[in-house]
Order: structure tokens, then C-alpha cells, then sequence
């Protein structure tokens, strides 16, 4: 152990304090709609071959492999939770390379610590560990979530610290090292397609080492044949056309044409990138790093390093908080540098402050998530079907898989690449043979209620309407707003099994005009008015039904009154679930004239649609009220309506 005021000990307890605030991901509140898919994926695959055979997606299967692994070994099937556990020992494994990376740094830079405390790591890596830990929680609980980005960190960290121990200690590594880094870029390769940007960084490192230290051409090739074996081998077992297909051709020609089309990617982007950076100000501190003793070689590894990730972050387009889990390595590793040449006092106080900015954002997992609305959807799906039976979701979010332990009938796992925007003309066709061949027992229609963007109507497609009338039976939850249950019925062709959508009023309790506002998607038209303001005009009409359909007058005992005053209780909720993003952006609608629509009426509007509100007296989002936000959006000068769909803000509604 080191002399008592070095720090080591107050570095260990904050090292203790961040393994607490990962744990939180633990806690039973949350699970993320992708390990929902990933799980449900895992859990339909019958063994590691022909992945596209049994769940469609568009990456490599290397995390559904994991999930498909973690049920076998917990026996937890659909649920993804079990999988967190060994995300917290990926996350820590991670943070230990890095620790160990950084001691290798300033061992290039002449700046060593020679001796060790707990672990076998000096109070520089143990700096380093405990950033790594903090920086991966941050800024959004989407980053304590287990997704491929998560799973590939320990992976990369072995990468990169079989380059750093070949630029300082052993430029001639053991034939066992160097295979095993390549077995861990393949199974990068397998996890995610932005791993290329990681095996550019390798062939540059090999280039600096070459050049620098002449490291043996052997060495590197059985690098490199490692890692070109472990992609042989999955795309053997997945199949090439398969794995090329969905990974490469889909992602490139579709996929980004449908998120330009989706996100503004230039605003999202920056704000993530914002959120992200308020969060890492200790990390401008290892600016000085740079220009203080550095080895060239030491300085290109790390800026090789940087740039693989901040490639791999763009490839994305920055649009969602997990992304930039690859940029966390390299700048834990600078912030040990610098951390370490301060004195006590500020060490304790930057970590103070990074914690307490990770605890803000890692609070979501108390503000409630989607967890429990389908939590009791899974409650339905399990009353209406036995264990052997397979449902299907239309919509966007796997979380009805998770919440009932029902299985998926067809490859598609949800709706997404079924429907619009995401669909092609083949998978439309491909979904439709797919549903015919094998029809679910219980098809579950949430379109309504738009999580993930899905908000299209089973009415859109012909087919599937007609099918749903012959063969199901609709069913609504008078607890449960924004589904509709179709339950597969032993006989076929009804005529009473319509679509709920297809159901118009009687005529003689409301006029025309608001027959038509009621036959709409409520939910479609109360989003789209407001996050989009060339839509504002359908904010005037939404209050004047409201109003409408609290003057009707009727026997409660009519089927058609009862029918009313439920279509009344959807459309209620769903401006609830809405308007709360209104009522963080008034000087928005009062510095801005909405198409067609003059100032003063827009305000009144948005008054009647925040007495609904407040009527039912829900509570204010914290993530509205939460400094990170607010400064993150005054940065890039960001309006708050920018803030995304899946972002935390609107989950909460």
C-alpha cells in the first residue's frame, strides 16, 4: 500500500461509489425496450446457427448469442434482467482494463507508479477504473442498459491494452496474447457493425508499433488470423447472405434513409453530445496531458484510439445516449493522467461533483419507466394465453414479451420491421406469408400508444384488417389505455370482429365534424401536434371535442353513450401523456407563429390543454425540471420541444 496521503483510499471509496450507482441498473423498475428485443431474441434461438431463421434485426446476433447464453445459464427466458447481473461484471472488468491502461500511459510518458495497492492497480489506474465506471452511467439510464455497446467494452479495452503492453513493456507479446486480442475484435465484429472502425485502429496501432518498436510481422499476422477465424465462424453459423443482408445492405440502403427521415440528426446529435460532455468536465483537465512529456508514439496510440470511437459515434449520428459508450475508454484513460497530479482536495471534489452529475440522470430508474403500464399488459396476455402460445405486438416495443413470458410467432420479434418506416417491400411481404403461415394466439395492437415512433394502424394494412375480422375477436381493458386485445378464435369469419379502429359513433350524439376527429388515432394526432408545429391546427379541434363530449347528455346504460364517454377517457389520456412536453415549451408557442394559427388563440388553447392536465393531476416530469437538461439544451440553443421521443423526458408520461 501506498503512503497514507497519496489518496489511494479516498480513491478506493469512490471506486466503491460508483460500483453502487452502476448497480442501480439492478433495481427491478427498469428494463430497456432493446433488451426486451435482444432477450426475446436469445430466447426464440435453438442454438447458435442460422440466428436469422428464428428473429430478425438489423445487426450482427453476437448480443442475442449472449442473451441466448445467460438464459440458458439462469434459465430466466424472456425476462433480460438476469442479463444486467453480467453486465455488471463486463462493466467492472472494463473499468479494471482501463486502469490498467492508464498505468501503461504514464509508464510511456516516463510518469510511471511502480508500486501497487489493492488489485495490483496504483492510485492512477485506480483513478481511471472509477471514472470508467461513472462515465458509463452517465448520462441516461439507456447507458446502464445491456446492449451491444456495453457487452463490446471489455473486448476493446483487451485490444487496446495489448498495444499499450507492446508499446512499453514487451514489444515481442506472447503468441497467446496477441490471439487472444484477435478472438476479442472478432467477436467485436459479431456484436456490431461499428466495430470496423476499431479494426482500423488496430491496423494503425500495428503501423505506430511497426515503425516505432519493429514489432515481428508473426505476431501481427497471428493477430489478425485470429480475428478473421471468430467472423469465419459466424458467418458459417449464421449464414452469409443472411448476416450480410441484415448487417450491411439493409442498414445502408434503408435504414439510414428512414432515421434522416425520423430524427432531425444534426439536432438530436449535438444535444446528446451536450448531455454527454456536461457530465465529462473533469475530462478537459487532461488537456495538459498533451502537451506535457508525451511519447509520439503513447499520443498516437491514444488519438487513434479517440478517433475509432468518435467514428463509430457518428456512424450512428450521436442519435441515442449508448452510442457513446465507445468515446468512454480513451477519455478515462486521459482523465487518469491528470487527476493524478492533483493534490487530495481536488481530487475528492472533481469526483464529488462527476458522481453527483451521474446521480441526477441514473434518478431515472425512480421516475418509472414503461415497466409498469406493461406490466399489467403482461398480466392480460398471461390470462388470455397458456404458456405454449405466441403472441404477437404491433408496435415499436418488445416490452409485452418481457412482461408476459409469451413468445413471438413469426421472425419479426415486434411490428418495427413490419410496418413503416422500417419496413421494405420485401419484409411487407415476407411478414404477411409469415402471419398467415403461423397466426398468433393473441395479437396486440399499440400503435396508439406510439412508443419508439410506431404509431401505424393495423386499418393500413388490407390484409391484416381482414384477418383480424375473420379470425379475432377485439377485446379492450377498461384499465388500459392505447391497446386493443385480438384473440384468436376457434372458428373464422364473424362479422362482428372489426378492428376497434373501424368502429365509428352513432350519428345522432355527435356531428360530423367530430365523428371524424374521434375515428382518428387519438394518440397520432396529439403527438404530432405537438412535437411537430406545422401540425398546431389540430391543438383548436382537440379542446373543442373535449368540451364536446363533456356536454353530452345520455342514459349511461346505452351501449352507445358508455362507447362515448370511453373514446372521451382515451382521448383524455392520451393529451395527459402529451402535454407535458407543452408546458416546458410556452415560449416556444410565444416567440413563434404557428402555421396558420394566431398567437392568442394558440395560448388559449394551450391553457385548456394544461387545465386537462393539471386536472388530473398528474405530476410534472422531473426530467422537465432537471438542470442537466436544461443546461444541455441552452448549449446547442435547442428548444426544449427537440427532446427526443425514447428520451427519458417522455417515457415518464
Amino acid at each position: 500500500m501506498r503512503a497514507r496521503n497519496d489518496g489511494t483510499s479516498l480513491v478506493l471509496a469512490v471506486f466503491v461509489l460508483a460500483l453502487l450507482l452502476r448497480a442501480l441498473s439492478l433495481l427491478p423498475l427498469v428494463i430497456d425496450d432493446d433488451e426486451a428485443w435482444f432477450a426475446a431474441s436469445g430466447a426464440a434461438m435453438r442454438g447458435f446457427s442460422r440466428f436469422y431463421s428464428t428473429a430478425l434485426d438489423n445487426k450482427p446476433p453476437g448480443t442475442a448469442w449472449f442473451y441466448h447464453v445467460v438464459s440458458l445459464l439462469g434459465g430466466a427466458k424472456l425476462d433480460p434482467r438476469p442479463a444486467r447481473v453480467a453486465q455488471l461484471v463486463v462493466v467492472v472488468l472494463s473499468a479494471m482494463g482501463i486502469g490498467r491502461c492508464a498505468e501503461l500511459v504514464a509508464r510511456a510518458r516516463g510518469d510511471g507508479e511502480p508500486s501497487r495497492s489493492l488489485f495490483g492497480l496504483s492510485r492512477r489506474g485506480w483513478i481511471g477504473a472509477s471514472a470508467a465506471l461513472v462515465v458509463t452511467a452517465l448520462p441516461s439510464p439507456k447507458m446502464l442498459a445491456t446492449t451491444s455497446e456495453g457487452l463490446m467494452l471489455p473486448l476493446l479495452v483487451w485490444v487496446a491494452l495489448t498495444w499499450l503492453r507492446m508499446l512499453t513493456t514487451s514489444p515481442r507479446p506472447s503468441a497467446g496474447r496477441l490471439v487472444s486480442a484477435g478472438v476479442a475484435l472478432g467477436l467485436c465484429l459479431l456484436f456490431k457493425q461499428t466495430a470496423l472502425f476499431f479494426a482500423v485502429f488496430s491496423l494503425g496501432a500495428q503501423l505506430v508499433l511497426r515503425r516505432t518498436r519493429k514489432t515481428p510481422f508473426s505476431g501481427l499476422f497471428l493477430f489478425w488470423a485470429s480475428a478473421l477465424a471468430v467472423v469465419a465462424v459466424g458467418v458459417w453459423l449464421t449464414g452469409p447472405r443472411q448476416l450480410f443482408y441484415w448487417s450491411f445492405t439493409y442498414p445502408a440502403v434503408h435504414l439510414t434513409k428512414v432515421r434522416a427521415s425520423l430524427f432531425n440528426e444534426w439536432r438530436e446529435g449535438l444535444c446528446n453530445a451536450a448531455v454527454f460532455c456536461v457530465g465529462l468536465w473533469p475530462v478537459v483537465l487532461s488537456v495538459r496531458f498533451l502537451r506535457s512529456r508525451t511519447d509520439p508514439a503513447g499520443a498516437w496510440l491514444l488519438g487513434l484510439w479517440l478517433a475509432a470511437g468518435c467514428g463509430a459515434v457518428l456512424a450512428g449520428k450521436a442519435l441515442f445516449f449508448h452510442y457513446f459508450l465507445f468515446l468512454a475508454p480513451p477519455l478515462c484513460v486521459l482523465y487518469a493522467q491528470s487527476g493524478a497530479a492533483r493534490g487530495r482536495l481536488w481530487l475528492g471534489a472533481g469526483y464529488a461533483v462527476v458522481c453527483l452529475v451521474a446521480a441526477n440522470p441514473t434518478l431515472g430508474a425512480f421516475w418509472g419507466t414503461d415497466l409498469s403500464y406493461y406490466a399489467k399488459v403482461g398480466r392480460v396476455v398471461r390470462e388470455l394465453t397458456s404458456k405454449d402460445e405466441s403472441i404477437f405486438v404491433w408496435g415499436g416495443n418488445a416490452l409485452p414479451l418481457a412482461a408476459s413470458g409469451r413468445g413471438f410467432s413469426t421472425r419479426f420479434v415486434t411490428a418495427r420491421l413490419a410496418a413503416p418506416p422500417y419496413a421494405t417491400p420485401e419484409t411487407s411481404r415476407l411478414f404477411e406469408a409469415e402471419f398467415r403461415k403461423n397466426p398468433p394466439k393473441l395479437f396486440i395492437d399499440l400503435h396508439e400508444r406510439g412508443d419508439c415512433g410506431f404509431n401505424v394502424p393495423v386499418d393500413s394494412r388490407a390484409w391484416l384488417a381482414s384477418e383480424l375480422k375473420r379470425n379475432y375477436r377485439a377485446r379492450r381493458e377498461p384499465s388500459l389505455p392505447w391497446v386493443t386485445f385480438y384473440v384468436r378464435a376457434p372458428g373464422s369469419g364473424a362479422d362482428d370482429r372489426r378492428p376497434a379502429a373501424s368502429v365509428a359513433e352513432p350519428p345522432d350524439l355527435v356531428d360530423e365534424p367530430l365523428e371524424r376527429l374521434l375515428a382518428l388515432p387519438v394518440t397520432k394526432l396529439v403527438g404530432a401536434s405537438l412535437r411537430n408545429l406545422d401540425h398546431a391546427l389540430a391543438l383548436e379541434p382537440l379542446a373543442r371535442a373535449l368540451d364536446s363530449l363533456d356536454r353530452l347528455r345520455g342514459d349511461e346504460r346505452e351501449p352507445s353513450v358508455r362507447e362515448l364517454r370511453s373514446r372521451r377517457r382515451l382521448l383524455s389520456d392520451a393529451v395527459v401523456r402529451e402535454v407535458g412536453l407543452v408546458l416546458g415549451t410556452r415560449h416556444a408557442v410565444e416567440k413563434t407563429r404557428l402555421a396558420g394559427l394566431d398567437r392568442a388563440l394558440a395560448l388559449d388553447t394551450l391553457a385548456r390543454l394544461e387545465s386537462e392536465f393539471r386536472r388530473r393531476r398528474r405530476p410534472l416530469p422531473l426530467s422537465l425540471e432537471s438542470p442537466l437538461w436544461w443546461v444541455s439544451l441552452a448549449l446547442v440553443k435547442l428548444q426544449p420541444v427537440a427532446l427526443k421521443r425514447d428520451s427519458p423526458a417522455q417515457r415518464t408520461l
